[in-house]
């Protein structure tokens, strides 16, 4: 059975691990994470997760197999609206070994494009374990974005893999843009959004 959790700081190595092992098959990982380690690759990821876990503005959250001890299924994590005092988010580091200037590049323009959506909802990172895909993990941790987003009238976006599109899809998201496409042409992520559900009017007598 699965439970939806929110990460905590014991998880963080465990997370990292399951974001490397996820997308390490894709070229989008694989290009900008060049030759760095896994070791290395999991010890970035796990002190992002951390940095994640202290702010307002996010909310990171797993799946686990209540079958198997809880073992992590799943995560993701979400920025959400936030009306609280201005956050600052720390520069996005890179293991030793990553393709920096590929990183640098791409990032900035991801997160120019995440400062034009306004008042929003942002599935950043959304990695499910190997062992767990096509169990509809990924479906029950954007749940909870659908339903805050919905209540709040809000749209969802993300910025999607090649691997994720049809997901995405088949979930309601539509294209919003045109993809981003690495400066050496090894990969493209596309822009896509989800519109939330209007609210049911009630029958009139």
């Amino acid at each position: 059975m699965m439970k939806f959790l929110p990460v905590q700081l014991a998880d963080i190595h465990a997370v990292a691990a399951i974001h490397r092992l996820s997308f390490r098959p894709g070229p989008f990982y694989r290009s900008i994470s060049g030759t760095a380690s896994d070791e290395a690759l999991d010890a970035t990821m796990a002190k992002r997760v951390e940095c994640y876990l202290s702010l307002p503005n996010m909310r990171v959250w797993k799946v686990v197999d209540e079958g198997e001890g809880g073992e992590i299924m799943g995560w993701a994590w979400w920025t959400v609206p936030y009306d609280g005092p201005p956050v600052t988010v720390p520069r996005r580091t890179m293991p030793p070994g990553a393709n920096l200037e590929l990183a640098n590049d791409f990032f900035i323009k991801v997160e120019e494009l995440s400062k034009s959506r306004g008042r929003c909802y942002e599935l950043e990172v959304l990695a499910i374990h190997p062992n767990h895909q096509r169990k509809g993990v990924g479906k029950v941790l954007m749940e909870w974005g659908f339903k805050e987003a919905d209540k709040a009238q809000l749209p969802v976006y993300l910025d999607a893999t090649a691997a994720g599109i049809p997901m995405y899809k088949a979930l309601g998201f539509v294209q919003d843009g045109q993809p981003h496409v690495a400066n050496d042409g090894s990969f493209e992520i596309l822009p896509m959004k989800r519109l939330p559900t209007p609210p049911s009017t009630p029958k009139s007598a």
